[in-house]
């Protein structure tokens, strides 16, 4: 960290050129990085994801299930989705396609952990 406590961020040298998002430290420096792309579906509207609150909270929740940095995790796309039921109520909900970057040595445990019942 520099003086006035922010962090201080460092080159990656040539061999491992790439790092993982967030990272500052050239420890953090990787020779490939691998996005890993889930979908999870979510029972609110659109609307109701796209509220920026909402769709941080997923960011963080996805970032703390996963073990990873919020910076790691990203939304690629949002699909709505309505199904009819018994005497024509509908269930509104969201299919969201999230990626996550991580590193090759991470990428085994991360995918693991993507299940259901760590996400919910």
């Amino acid at each position: 960290k520099d003086s006035g406590g922010a962090a201080k961020c460092s080159s990656c040298p040539e061999q491992n050129p790439q790092s993982v998002p967030g990272s500052t430290a050239v420890g953090d420096c990787v020779a490939a990085v691998f996005t890993i792309t889930f979908s999870a579906r979510v029972l609110m509207s659109r609307a109701e994801f796209e509220a920026e609150a909402t769709s941080a909270a997923y960011i963080s929740g996805v970032a703390t299930a996963l073990g990873v940095a919020e910076t790691s995790v990203s939304i690629v796309s949002v699909v709505e989705q309505s199904t009819g039921r018994r005497r024509k109520l509908l269930l509104t909900s969201v299919v969201v396609e999230t990626s996550v970057i991580v590193s090759a040595r991470l990428a085994g445990a991360v995918a693991g952990r993507i299940t259901t019942d760590n996400l919910n």
